[in-house]
C-alpha cells in the first residue's frame, strides 16, 4: 500500500488562514493529518506546531532562502526533518489559503493509485481563469510583469504556448522524482513572478503523459469559480482556495480571537460574504478547540 503524506506550508503572516485550513481538515477527515512546512514561523507558532506534533522543520539548504516560494517548490526535502513522514513514497499538497468543504483523504488515495497504475506522477487542476500559457504571459505582461524567464524555460522545453496553465494550490505527487525536478528547476531561478508555479508547469508540459488534470471546480475552486460554487449536493466542489488575482478575495492584517485573548496576523478572505462567514466560523472553531495551546504558546494574549 502506499504510503503518502498530507502537506501544507506557511509562516506566521499565514497563520490564520492556516487556522481555517486545519480545522476543515479536522472535521472533514478527522482521521487525516496535515504536516505543516516551516516556511518562517516565529518562536510561539513553531512551538504550537511543534506541540501539536504537525511541524516540518526547514531543510538546511533552505536557511538563506526567504522567498516562501522556494520552499513550496522543496515540499518533498521537509519530508525527511519527522520521523511520520520521511518514509512517504507520495505527498498531497494543500495550499494553507484553502479550505476543505467536503471529505477528500478516501478519494486523493483513489487518485493516487491510478496514478501509479498508469505511470504517471501527479495530479492537479488547470488555473480557474482557463488561460493557456499563451494566455498566462500576455495578461501579465500587460501588467508589466516580466516572464522572460518563464518564456525561455518553455522554448528549451518546446512547449506550446496552447497548453493549459495550471495551478498548484492542490498537487498530488505519486512520484517523488518530479517533485525532485521541481525542487532543482525552482531553485536555479531568480524571484519573478509565480516561479514555483511557472516551474512546475513546465515540467508537467515537457511530459504531459505524467500528468493528470483534475476538475478544478471540485479540487481548488479559485478565481472566477468562486462566484458560483454552491456546496449543494449537486455541486462537485471539495477544495476552496482564496486566491483570485485579487478580484474575488482581499487581505489585510486584523486581530482577531476568542475568550478576551487575541492576536494579530494576515487573512485573506473571499469577498462573498458567505464564504468569508464559512472562513470565520472555522477560525473561531480552531481558536475555541486550540486554546489552551494558543495561549500557552504565546500566541492568544491578552488581560
Amino acid at each position: 500500500m502506499q504510503n503518502i503524506s498530507l502537506i501544507t506550508g506557511a509562516d506566521s503572516r499565514l497563520f490564520g488562514n492556516l487556522c481555517m485550513l486545519l480545522q476543515s481538515m479536522q472535521e472533514q477527515d478527522p482521521a487525516a493529518t496535515v504536516y505543516v512546512c516551516d516556511f518562517g514561523f516565529d518562536a510561539p507558532h513553531r512551538a504550537f506546531l511543534e506541540a501539536s506534533g504537525i511541524l516540518l522543520e526547514k531543510p538546511g539548504h533552505l536557511k538563506d532562502r526567504k522567498h516562501p516560494w522556494y520552499a513550496k517548490a522543496a515540499m518533498v526535502d521537509f519530508l525527511q526533518s519527522k520521523p511520520e513522514t520521511e518514509n512517504a513514497d507520495g505527498f498531497v499538497w494543500i495550499d494553507a489559503d484553502i479550505i476543505a468543504v467536503r471529505p477528500i483523504a478516501g478519494d486523493i488515495l483513489k487518485i493516487d493509485e491510478e496514478l501509479r497504475a498508469s505511470g504517471q506522477a501527479a495530479a492537479l487542476c488547470p488555473d480557474a481563469n482557463g488561460v493557456d500559457l499563451d494566455g498566462f504571459i500576455s495578461d501579465w505582461e500587460q501588467r508589466n510583469e516580466d516572464l522572460s524567464a518563464f518564456k525561455r524555460l518553455l522554448d528549451a522545453h518546446s512547449i506550446p504556448g496552447t497548453t493549459p496553465y495550471l495551478n498548484t494550490g492542490f498537487v498530488i505527487v505519486a512520484d517523488l522524482d518530479i517533485a525532485n525536478a521541481w525542487r532543482n528547476l525552482t531553485l536555479r531561478q531568480k524571484e519573478w513572478l509565480l516561479f514555483e508555479q511557472n516551474c512546475f508547469n513546465v515540467l508537467a508540459h515537457a511530459d504531459p503523459k505524467k500528468i493528470r488534470l483534475l476538475d478544478t471546480a471540485e479540487w481548488n475552486a479559485h478565481g472566477k469559480l468562486l462566484d458560483s460554487t454552491a456546496q449543494a449536493n449537486d455541486d462537485p466542489v471539495r477544495l476552496i482556495h482564496t486566491t483570485s488575482n485579487g478580484e474575488r478575495h482581499v487581505d489585510g492584517d486584523l486581530r482577531y480571537g476568542v475568550r478576551n485573548r487575541s492576536t494579530t496576523g494576515n487573512l485573506k478572505l473571499f469577498l462573498r460574504e458567505d464564504l468569508r462567514n464559512q472562513q470565520l466560523a472555522l477560525l473561531q472553531r480552531f481558536l475555541e478547540r486550540q486554546f489552551d495551546l494558543l495561549a500557552d504558546s504565546g500566541i492568544l494574549t491578552g488581560p
